[in-house]
């Protein structure tokens, strides 16, 4: 297909007959120079023709020169869908099987027409079981795009024997040619020809293989074979034309410019067609100037040259190959003759000189022109007679305004430079032409004789130099915004004021008239290559005479810059992932006036190809000797639902699937384990993992135990206890405690439980914890109770000891007397009395038990009676025992009589020593009968010793002892 653009502009009315010059650009880069023709065709477009188009008008002077919007074409591949059959063969025997394919990714549902009669079938294929005639007939298949495919004819034969070949065969092509008998019989002596001449007897076989065929593979092709029918024998013969269409066409070399001139630039276009019937072939193109490469392979088709200079002369030629073939070609050579080109230069380098002063005009030359050079100038369009390369204007005159260009005998006419001689007053100089990063020097410029010292310049009503005593002013490094409507205005210092005022407009020509930032496919796809392209193009108006510019690209993203300066245009990510997404830009750096621009942001999001996969494990909870399945889910790109991947299932790291599905039945322990899943395209340029699942094989809970770490189970208060609740078989296993059938808290502060839940333990056991404990053990799949164990809380028992009936203990023999045993903390329930460290009887005549035996009665003290008493206070349970002592008492008894002689004793005593106080006190005075009565109250006997019995009390302190027996 052709595309053809038009470069559409009206002139005014009044100057209807002004003759005009068109040029197109795509992408900043001229593809058409500068020519009577508004319009740009473009043969057999391709994808790489796609672009940002634009076109330029100009007078022939060059006055006037204005430039389009851009206009952006997309050139879309074909959605016509393709064709194929399986077998490959022009013709097929009568019940051969069939099967044509409708090749056509964006469609999920198709239409299939014979002659143009539509089937009953909406699948990409349609298979046929021939049966004859009625199978006969053209083919074709219909996408959702509405466009019909290429058509397939199908022949169905019944004969003893056909020779088949297969459809289309193109240049490249691997034949085998089928020299096919029907399905009952016997053949022999095989024989192939081409255009009558014998190439090989085959014997018993019907192949015959022509390899990598070329176009002289054309002709008339035949096979005989002897065949016993059964019920003949005879020699049957098959007859095929077999043509050898080209792959594609020989190349031919188009030049975007007529002629290439120095400064321009060249783009030459490798063209090519290729077969309809191979519309997916991919090729490939090289350039070569006199037969050096100087571009390699790739898969554009155009060469570029940036600023033409005269050694980029040359025979060229193209070379295009196909990528999955053998098949290359060579274009014929064209031979460019890139032209120097004239620069029309002023001295002083100014656009504008008022009357009566010199101008001097050169015609500048590539200095690369050896050869002694003729120079023609021309004024307005018209020749002047002027022969020198420089002349000089030495009193200009009004008339010698004008548009002036210059060539010589190698080069082309220069571009047209205006002067302006002014017969002003005042006029404001700057240089005919300014470019970017220029230091740009405006004077305000007036006669020679006035008087007028003072200059003030101003930019579009903005002041840019105040009044002062200075002609010029500087500006540094000039920017395209810098564009706009200057004024200077000079006077006069003193009074009376005069002044003059003048206006120039000054265009800032940029260096860069296109650049811009793509990608090179949308949208991008996880395992996709990413080329971001920096398209940038010098302007065409810059000095044709600069010498080679160098241009420098580098590219950011998100601010970072990834690829430093270089003279590559390109950035290439051979395999995009997610990181990959950002906004991305381009810095191109010019080496005139080092100028350094940047392209649009450009936004890149990187789709995924897939999803992260997701591991599914049906059922949820696994019981031991049901059905397992593992899957992995995940979802495609819409853009890509066909793209081919790869799951695999792994269980503790090793691979045991390479499907989507991992069943296991019946499952077993060993089934369980660490499963995750990945997907990855065939390539493995993109892996994406789940997130690892344990897959518990569970058993159902047999057998449930409950056990304590006590074997006596009648616990004393404040004792700690442990029950531990077991199960032989089970998984996923979950236990409650219960007391006295209601379950127990596990947030309860009495209780605490641990390891999961499979042991209940209590710290300090009170009354409220009696009675009876079971546990409860269950998974997804049962549910069992254990044993339960009866708990007694025993209250303990301590602080034994003994009280008597008497304040003052003094037993006399015959008297009564009783002891009394008590307990500091519990309560017991048998009483025991030892008396000289021998366990009491219960005897009616000596001893009385009172109260159960707390109380200890002896109705007659008698002296065996005397001694020391204790008591012990005993509790019992099944399997314990528990005792508190009390300490001891000693009884001593004293006989009846004894008891009247103590007092008169005491009493004889206290007289006694009252009357020897008295006589010490009389005689005091008597030292001599004071000595004698002191001696011999020294030798007075002591007070005889009472030797009667009575009653003392040897320990009169309780001791207890409590112990606790456990089994």
């Amino acid at each position: 297909m052709n595309m053809t653009l038009t470069c559409v502009t009206t002139l005014h009315p009044l100057r209807a007959d002004t003759e005009l010059q068109f040029a197109f650009y795509r992408n900043g880069w001229h593809v058409q120079g500068f020519g009577s023709s508004n319009k740009y065709t473009v043969q057999s477009v391709q994808l790489e023709d796609s672009g940002d188009y634009s076109c330029e008008v100009r007078t022939i002077m060059n006055s006037v020169r204005k430039m389009s919007k851009q206009l952006q074409v997309l050139v879309q591949e074909s959605v016509k869908p393709m064709l194929s059959v399986f077998p490959n063969l022009d013709k097929v025997l009568r019940y051969d099987q069939v099967t044509f394919t409708c090749n056509d990714q964006r469609s999920k549902t198709f239409s299939w027409y014979k002659d143009n009669v539509k089937l009953n079938s909406v699948r990409n294929t349609l298979r046929l079981s021939t049966q004859g005639d009625e199978d006969i007939g053209h083919y074709q298949c219909q996408g959702e795009s509405g466009e019909k495919s290429n058509s397939i004819h199908l022949d169905v034969f019944f004969v003893w024997l056909i020779l088949q070949a297969p459809i289309s065969i193109h240049e490249g092509d691997s034949v085998t040619l089928k020299c096919r008998m029907w399905r009952s019989g016997r053949a022999v002596n095989t024989t192939f020809y081409k255009d009558d001449n014998m190439i090989k007897f085959l014997g018993s076989q019907e192949d015959l293989t022509l390899g990598t065929v070329s176009k002289n593979a054309t002709g008339k092709y035949k096979c005989t074979r002897f065949i016993n029918t059964g019920l003949i024998s005879k020699v049957y013969i098959a007859e095929e034309y077999i043509s050898v269409a080209e792959l594609f066409t020989s190349p031919d070399i188009r030049i975007n410019l007529h002629p290439v001139v120095e400064g321009a630039d060249m783009t030459l276009t490798c063209h090519t067609s290729i077969s309809l019937l191979r519309q997916s072939t991919a090729l490939m193109f090289a350039y070569y100037k006199n037969g050096k490469i100087v571009q390699e392979f790739s898969v554009s088709r155009k060469y570029k040259v940036s600023s033409a200079q005269l050694e980029d002369s040359g025979n060229y030629t193209c070379e295009v190959k196909a990528t999955l073939s053998t098949v290359r070609k060579m274009s014929k050579a064209v031979s460019i003759n890139v032209q120097g080109m004239a620069v029309v230069a002023f001295t002083p380098n100014f656009g504008k000189i008022l009357t009566t002063e010199a101008m001097t005009l050169t015609c500048n030359v590539d200095p690369k022109i050896k050869d002694e050079q003729a120079y023609y100038w021309y004024k307005d369009g018209g020749q002047l007679n002027i022969s020198q390369q420089s002349f000089t204007l030495q009193s200009a005159l009004v008339s010698d305004s004008g548009y002036y260009q210059c060539r010589s005998t190698d080069t082309h006419i220069s571009e047209p430079l205006r002067l302006d001689v002014s017969n002003s007053n005042l006029i404001l100089q700057a240089p005919p032409f300014i470019l970017e990063g220029d230091n740009l020097i405006l004077i305000c410029h007036s006669r020679q004789g006035l008087d007028l010292p003072l200059s003030e310049f101003v930019k579009d009503g903005s002041a840019l130099q105040s009044k002062r005593k200075k002609s010029d002013v500087l500006m540094e490094k000039v920017q395209v915004y810098m564009t706009g409507g200057y004024k200077c205005i000079k006077q006069t210092e003193f009074y009376p004021i005069i002044g003059f005022a003048a206006e120039l407009f000054l265009p800032v020509t940029e260096i860069f008239t296109y650049l811009v930032l793509k990608v090179k496919t949308t949208p991008v796809i996880e395992g996709d290559p990413i080329t971001l392209s920096c398209g940038a193009a010098l302007n065409p108006a810059l000095n044709p005479l600069r010498g080679i510019t160098k241009i420098e690209f580098a590219f950011y993203k998100d601010g970072q810059k990834i690829q430093d300066f270089s003279e590559l245009h390109t950035y290439a990510i051979k395999i995009a992932t997610m990181k990959d997404s950002g906004n991305y830009t381009c810095y191109v750096k010019c080496s005139i006036n080092n100028i350094v621009r940047s392209s649009q942001e450009l936004g890149i999001t990187v789709q995924e190809l897939f999803s992260t996969p997701v591991l599914v494990v049906n059922p949820a909870v696994i019981q031991r000797g049901n059905l397992m399945s593992v899957s992995c889910d995940f979802s495609m790109n819409p853009d890509r639902s066909n793209a081919a991947v790869r799951p695999t299932i792994y269980k503790n790291g090793k691979a045991i699937s390479t499907g989507r599905v991992f069943k296991a039945l019946p499952v077993e322990e060993f089934n369980a384990g660490q499963y995750m899943c990945e997907i990855s395209d065939f390539d493995r340029k993109i892996i994406k993992y789940s997130k690892t699942t344990y897959v518990l094989v569970e058993e159902r809970v047999v057998g449930a135990k409950l056990r304590s770490d006590q074997q006596d189970l009648a616990i004393v208060v404040g004792s700690n206890v442990t029950f531990t609740c077991s199960t032989p078989q089970g998984t996923a296993l979950s236990f409650t405690w219960w007391h006295n059938s209601v379950e127990i808290d596990k947030s309860c502060a009495t209780y605490e439980v641990r390891q999961d839940g499979k042991v209940l333990f209590i710290a300090s056991i009170q009354k409220e914890h009696s009675g009876f404990y079971h546990c409860n053990v269950s998974n997804h799949f049962s549910s069992i109770e254990s044993n339960k164990l009866e708990v007694s809380v025993i209250e303990p028992i301590g602080g034994a000891f003994l009280s008597t009936n008497q304040k003052v203990i003094d037993v006399v023999s015959e008297d009564s007397f009783t002891f009394t045993c008590s307990l500091t903390q519990g309560n017991g329930s048998h009483f025991f009395w030892i008396h000289n460290n021998q366990h009491l009887e219960q005897d009616s005549s000596t001893y009385e038990y009172r109260e159960g035996g707390k109380v200890l009665h002896i109705k007659s003290v008698q002296p065996y009676h005397e001694g020391s008493y204790q008591c012990r206070v005993e509790k019992y349970t099944s399997k314990r025992a528990l005792f508190s002592e009390s300490g001891t008492l000693t009884l001593k008894i004293s006989s009846k009589g004894g008891s009247y002689l103590k007092p008169m004793l005491i009493v004889t005593a206290v007289v006694a020593v009252l009357f020897i106080s008295v006589v010490v006190y009389k005689y005091q005075t008597k030292l001599a009968m004071l000595q004698f009565f002191k001696g011999k109250l020294q030798k007075v006997v002591p007070m005889e010793k009472i030797e009667d019995k009575i009653l003392l009390v040897d320990n009169m302190e309780n001791s207890e002892r409590l112990s606790n027996f456990h089994h």
